[in-house]
C-alpha cells in the first residue's frame, strides 16, 4: 500500500496516474497505521512537517 501511495503522489508517469485515479474511484479505502507512518516519514523528509501532517490527515479522512 505504501508503494502505491508514494507512486500516486510522486509519479510523473501519466499512464500510472490514470490507473491510480481509476483505482481511487472504484474501491473502498483503507490505510494501515504503518502505511500512514511511512507516508508521514517520507513526506517529512521531502516536503517538511506541515505538508506531512496535512497529507496524513487527508489520508485518514479519505479512508473513513
Amino acid at each position: 500500500m505504501t508503494k502505491f501511495l508514494v507512486e500516486a503522489l510522486y509519479s510523473q508517469d501519466p499512464e500510472f496516474q490514470r490507473k491510480a485515479n481509476a483505482e481511487k474511484r472504484n474501491r473502498e479505502k483503507y490505510v494501515s497505521a504503518v502505511t500512514l507512518h511511512e507516508l508521514y516519514r517520507l513526506t517529512l523528509s521531502r516536503e517538511g512537517r506541515e505538508t506531512a501532517k496535512l497529507r496524513v490527515s487527508l489520508c485518514r479522512k479519505v479512508s473513513k
